[in-house]
């Protein structure tokens, strides 16, 4: 009896076991398991922020932050900054996203035994070729350690592609692709970011929104957002995929007062000044200038949330030393390596950063200042400069009638910056002509003038050779006494003699039929000087009451 007992029990608690064991979720293989719980649950709750609670309003303010690469602490901030400013959270990920939130501590050669296993070979093998002392020996031992070094590679490499590719097939299903066989996850999934993200910024600009503050993450300055020089700059088929982005950025940009870019590196000159491209009147671009440093998000998330809510506190600095005690007292400013542009009227523009390196490459605490304002001045006069000369030009050679009102906007900017900071572009030859067809001229200081009236000189001598190989008559051309005479640094100084003026109008009437290229430029150039020198000039304060039909900075037609 005691004996059934005991076998009734037995069977009771097998059974009772094989229950549970059914009933517990299987356990994901490790390269299925590598987000941490903080990291998932901050991109679950982004996410969840992309469904607007109601439809955009036309004039709504809206916070518009791209590639939701951020720690719930984070996340939970930029909520905070769009409720206490009135604004709309308008968020947008990343087709990299999930790859940026796998752990950066997460160690690739640890991922699996056999790697873990060659790792100790290679140790022991290190230390072997260290100690070796013959040649044949150091030489075989090297091999060895070579080969193991090359498995270990292409194991982390499996490693890394198998992220990847669920990093891209989690793109592809939150943008609502179904996957194809005909090419790889990652083009898939760059290919839908663009479109999606193309599709958010054109139904914004639809609906007349006002894009208060752009936030772009994206650690160590990767991805579309994260750092603006690259795509910029490069000539790169995608790369000039990326800066078609960024232009569809630029007409709901005019309003940008507050910038946020989160991630490595993403802080320098350079990014302003693209930026400034985009978002001609931001007052504040903030953040980091070093590596985003490990395990500091409380401290990341405080001063991406203060540093948005301190744009008023900052502009309203008296002087560049209290502008640095109101960044370095920023909750966060110090302890991530901070670093921020501010544009003030009464200070300029200045960069300020919460750090610098010693000799030994180590952070240390400083109160950095950077003047950042000819550089920013001049970089938007020269991108508006080659902009009001696309623009512009094929109506000074006659090609085109005027352009319509909204295309003065980028000669408005350039007149002004140039009004501030004469001499900060300086043409290349190659841009000489187009310089004199927009009417730039009275607006640059004497060296600039100078140089430009040389290189003016140098063309009349191109053009005349040119049409000496061309066998056409000596008579139809030649560059009348009274321009030879000028010297360079008087050119301009000169341009109202009425002698003068008449040179250049023979000038121009005898070679206005001429197509020889260089000629022709010079013909154009020398078309608009005589209209220019003979123009009354509006002021530029005028130009807010009567913008229609303004040509060539205030000078009507």
């Amino acid at each position: 009896m005691q004996n059934t007992l005991v076998q009734m029990k037995a069977i009771f608690l097998f059974s009772l076991t094989l229950f549970l064991i059914a009933q517990t979720p299987a356990r994901a293989a490790p390269e299925e398991d590598l987000l941490s719980i903080d990291d998932y649950e901050g991109f679950q709750a982004l996410v969840e922020t992309q469904a607007s609670p109601a439809p955009l309003k036309k004039g709504e303010s809206v916070l518009l932050f791209l590639n939701l690469n951020l720690n719930p602490k984070e996340a939970a901030a930029l909520k905070r900054v769009a409720q206490k400013t009135g604004q709309t959270l308008v968020s947008f990920p990343d087709d990299q996203l999930l790859a940026d939130l796998t752990p950066a501590h997460l160690s690739y050669a640890k991922s699996s035994a056999k790697t873990d296993e060659v790792a100790k070979e290679i140790d022991i093998l290190q230390v072997k070729v260290d100690a070796a002392i013959l040649p044949e020996q150091k030489k075989a031992l090297g091999t060895r350690l070579q080969a193991k070094l090359d498995e270990i590679e292409h194991e982390n490499y499996e490693v890394q592609q198998g992220i990847r590719n669920r990093a891209y097939s989690l793109a592809l299903q939150h943008y609502q692709v179904d996957p194809s066989k005909d090419s790889d996850l990652e083009h898939q999934a760059s290919a839908a970011y663009k479109t999606e993200l193309t599709k958010l910024l054109t139904d914004l600009e639809l609906r007349k929104v006002k894009v208060k503050t752009v936030v772009i993450s994206g650690h160590h300055g990767q991805y579309f957002f994260g750092d603006l020089t690259v795509a910029f700059n490069e000539s790169d088929e995608n790369e000039t995929e990326v800066f078609d982005l960024y232009a569809k950025l630029k007409p709901l940009t005019a309003q940008v007062n507050s910038i946020a870019l989160w991630g490595c590196e993403s802080i320098n000159e350079n990014a302003a000044q693209d930026w400034l491209k985009l978002a001609p009147y931001f007052q504040t671009l903030l953040g980091y200038s070093d590596s985003a440093p490990a395990g500091s998000r409380a401290n990341s998330a405080a001063f991406l949330e203060y540093g948005l809510l301190s744009r008023t506190h900052l502009l309203s600095a008296r002087n560049r030393e209290e502008l640095k005690g109101r960044l370095l007292a920023i909750p966060g400013a110090i302890e991530t390596a901070s670093a921020v542009v501010v544009r003030s009227r009464r200070l300029g523009d200045v960069m300020i950063s919460s750090f610098i390196f010693d000799n030994r490459g180590k952070v240390e605490l400083s109160r950095k200042t950077e003047d950042l304002s000819k550089s920013l001045r001049c970089s938007l006069v020269q991108d508006d400069i080659h902009s009001t000369m696309n623009t512009l030009t094929p109506y000074f050679t006659g090609e085109s009638p005027l352009p319509p009102d909204e295309t003065l906007s980028p000669i408005k900017r350039a007149y002004f910056f140039l009004h501030h900071n004469e001499a900060c572009y300086v043409p290349h030859d190659d841009d000489l002509y187009s310089v004199f067809e927009v009417g730039l001229l009275r607006f640059f200081d004497s060296d600039v003038k100078f140089n430009i009236a040389k290189a003016l000189k140098i063309r009349f001598a191109a053009a005349e050779k040119e049409i000496e190989m061309a066998a056409a008559p000596a008579a139809a051309f030649s560059v009348p006494n009274e321009l030879r005479s000028v010297k360079f640094g008087e050119l301009f100084n000169q341009l109202r003699r009425p002698a003068l003026i008449q040179a250049l109008r023979q000038v121009h009437e005898l070679s206005k039929n001429l197509i020889l290229p260089k000629t022709r430029s010079l013909m154009a150039a020398l078309k608009v000087l005589v209209l220019d020198v003979n123009s009354k000039c509006m002021p530029f304060d005028q130009w807010h009451e009567r913008s229609d039909r303004v040509l060539a900075f205030g000078c009507p037609l």
